[in-house]
């Protein structure tokens, strides 16, 4: 059971339990209830005043008996908690089955046995001239497929974290390159965006990897786009400008994910080479709750990178009234599932022989 409590007079207190129980205490619904009823009833001394109310967010599971790693556990509490936080605080959240079933996912061993036997696949998500919705290119997304239902594909927000830095997370993009390739080879006319972290780019294992398939398939590589993604603040621009040019070099585009958000995307335009930007997800979903404000942020973007010459792409273009709104604004690209679905690349063009 995991807890986090705000505190909030003059100042705020973050705090954060992991409470275990003993299963014989009653059923995890009753335990949970209690405890989140006990900490709204109790009032609290801190400093020299006294509080009567505090905002909790909490999330609660019944740990199965199977378990030999509380790692896990604690990942997806820790997720359920964040679900809970973005609705507003203050509420309590208890997982059930569905999320249970999902553990393994987050196992380095699960992972590892997939990745040797190849249980993956991609999925192309389309990116669509806004005008006239014509595909021009498709987003790569990667799935593990599950062990036991070969129809149950598995996202990378359950294993991607668990690998990360590892020799797995190599192997995973040696085998999502091959898979890229492959599908450039077979469809000649077909673009494809592939997703590549900050931190790859200083790691020497992925960028020998990457540039090696691009030199072994440079007829093809002006063909690719690689979304860069933040995780921190870059603290050496001048090394990152010369792993961009590397790719660049080959006739790959380079695109700035996630625009608008994270630590320092403004400062990247003065300091990386990019071609396209691709306004936040964030952003754009705020075209149904905030549309006025949405729209200024979304127009000084596309007049920023008009002085750039970049290009621009919405993703996250979920319904139809939001892609009217980024029409009406002339963004050049659209994403989202309004648009297509991530699918087999074949749903899309069609079986090759």
């Amino acid at each position: 059971m995991l807890l986090k409590e705000n505190y909030d007079i003059n100042f705020v207190y973050l705090m954060e339990f992991l409470v275990i129980t003993p299963k014989q205490e009653g059923n995890i619904e009753q335990q949970a209830h209690k405890v989140f009823k006990e900490l709204h009833e109790k009032k609290y001394l801190i400093g020299n005043e006294i509080v009567d109310y505090i905002t909790i967010s909490m999330s609660a599971i019944n740990v199965p008996k199977e378990t030999t790693s509380m790692i896990n556990i604690e990942r997806l509490l820790d997720e359920k908690l964040l679900e809970i936080k973005s609705k507003g605080k203050n509420g309590l959240g208890i997982l059930g089955t569905t999320e249970l079933s999902e553990v393994p996912y987050g196992n380095m061993d699960y992972i590892k046995e997939a990745l040797e036997e190849e249980r993956l696949i991609c999925l192309y998500q389309p990116i669509c001239e806004t005008q006239t919705k014509q595909i021009v290119k498709y987003e790569a997304l990667v799935r593990l497929i599950d062990k036991d239902d070969p129809k149950k594909l598995i996202s990378p927000f359950h294993f991607m974290k668990v690998i990360k830095g590892t020799s797995q997370y190599i192997k995973m993009s040696k085998l999502v390159l091959r898979e890229v390739f492959i599908t450039l080879r077979t469809y000649k006319d077909v673009q494809i965006s592939i997703n590549l972290d900050l931190d790859d780019l200083d790691n020497n294992d992925m960028m020998k990897l990457i540039t090696q398939h691009l030199y072994e398939h440079r007829e093809m590589a002006n063909r690719v786009t690689f979304e860069l993604l933040e995780e921190h603040e870059i603290q050496d621009y001048d090394k990152v400008m010369f792993y961009v040019q590397q790719l660049k070099a080959y006739g790959s585009k380079v695109a700035l994910d996630d625009f608008g958000s994270g630590y320092a995307s403004y400062k990247y335009l003065i300091k990386l080479d990019i071609d396209i930007l691709k306004i936040d997800g964030s952003i754009v979903r705020e075209l149904q709750s905030a549309p006025e404000r949405a729209k200024a942020v979304i127009q000084s973007i596309q007049q920023l990178a008009e002085v750039f010459q970049y290009e621009v792409i919405a993703e996250f273009v979920s319904h139809e009234d939001i892609y009217e709104i980024l029409k009406e604004l002339n963004i050049q690209y659209v994403q989202g599932y309004y648009l297509g679905e991530p699918r087999p690349i074949e749903a899309y063009l069609g079986k090759k022989d």
